[in-house]
């Protein structure tokens, strides 16, 4: 099959909205990583790179729904009337007739674009099927209705120009794609337990929820990598609220006013990440997603030390926005590389934190040493 004959029978536009699926669905897939991250491991105590990438085929598949069902849309209302269609087609099964009308002989039947686009709504909504059955857990009922009815909404959108949007309607609203569709998630409900066999599920995984589990460079990584991106997140909704609080006041910004904001998101996101997580014992938010605290030896922890571990990059983080310079700035990169590089050669993955304020890391789920618990465990 040539190139040359697959492009005479579909749009060049069906790779454009593929591209376009994939890139908004990653980038969907990286704003959602820290929520589905904090999911799994308050769900199944550790995160499962399976389960991940079930995830992130999700957010692909989702952005790839709208892609193909209603991009690109038109600049300007003339320009959707310039490509308004006749609809809705509310005759079922239309398509067969249409396709034996219009060509003659099997093949050519067979391989025109009517039955071609009849085929490709059957298969854009497989994954449907595939994904609410066997990475969502769902019952081939459950898929295979909710495919038909997210189709039903799709429809509608197209029948009704984007619910009035625009003034005519750039997209035909037809039964038969309802039909297909439907039928595609059936398809992709039947076929999901041998496709997705790879896939653990989500109750088997969450039955070891809260096993303890070793103390690895990639759970201290992770733990960063949480932290930091807890407190960008946090500053950047913290400016956002109050900066659209001004304007809906109408008070015009000023350098005070944009340097209160900032140092108000540095104290909101340092306070979240890592000074109430302190005082409680789990040390920073992203350690106590990843089920680590901080424990001291010799028994004298307590929150003046835990406060202490959390300073070492939580306060070089507050005085970048509270005392803005280069060297604040300097020292909050220093700190960060000097964490992130002084896990690599310690024991349990302490780090620069913990070398500071005298403490290992460990399992929150693991009993303490020298507890009731722990000889429990160790008889």
């Amino acid at each position: 099959m040539s190139v040359a004959w697959v492009g005479k029978r579909f749009d060049p536009l069906w790779a454009v909205s593929g591209e376009v699926a994939l890139v908004l669905g990653l980038l969907l897939f990286a704003a959602l990583w820290l929520p589905i991250v904090v999911w799994q491991y308050r769900r199944y105590g550790a995160t499962n790179l399976r389960r991940l990438l079930g995830a992130a085929a999700v957010s692909v598949y989702g952005m790839a729904l709208i892609s193909y069902t209603l991009l690109p849309l038109p600049a300007s209302d003339a320009a959707a009337c310039r490509r308004a269609t006749h609809g809705p087609q509310l005759v079922p099964f239309l398509w067969i007739a249409q396709a034996r009308d219009l060509h003659e002989g099997v093949f050519a039947t067979l391989t025109s674009r009517t039955v071609l686009q009849v085929a490709f709504n059957v298969v854009l909504f497989v994954p449907w099927g595939v994904l609410l059955r066997g990475y969502l857990g769902r019952s081939l009922l459950t898929a295979t209705l909710t495919g038909g009815a997210a189709s039903l909404l799709i429809e509608l959108t197209q029948g009704t120009a984007i619910w009035g949007a625009y003034s005519c309607t750039f997209r035909l609203a037809d039964v038969d794609d309802l039909i297909a569709n439907t039928a595609g998630a059936l398809l992709g409900a039947l076929i999901a337990p041998a496709v997705m066999r790879w896939m653990p599920g989500g109750g088997q995984l969450a039955q070891a929820r809260l096993d303890p589990r070793p103390v690895t460079l990639r759970r201290r990584y992770a733990s960063m990598l949480l932290d930091a991106v807890a407190a960008i997140v946090l500053q950047g909704a913290v400016l956002l609220v109050l900066r659209l609080a001004l304007i809906g006041g109408g008070i015009e910004p000023t350098s005070t006013t944009d340097y209160v904001i900032s140092l108000v998101g540095a104290i909101v996101s340092t306070l979240l990440v890592f000074v109430i997580p302190a005082v409680r014992g789990q040390g920073s938010f992203g350690l106590g997603v990843v089920y680590l605290a901080p424990r001291w030896p010799d028994g004298r922890g307590g929150a003046g030390r835990s406060l202490l571990r959390a300073s070492v990059v939580g306060l070089p983080w507050l005085l970048s926005y509270a005392v803005p310079g280069p060297w604040t700035d300097g020292l909050l990169i220093v700190a960060v590389v000097a964490s992130v590089l002084s896990v690599l050669p310690s024991g349990g993955a302490r780090g620069l934190s913990c070398r500071v304020a005298g403490c290992e890391l460990a399992d929150q789920r693991a009993p303490e040493p020298g507890t009731a618990q722990a000889e429990s465990v160790r008889a």
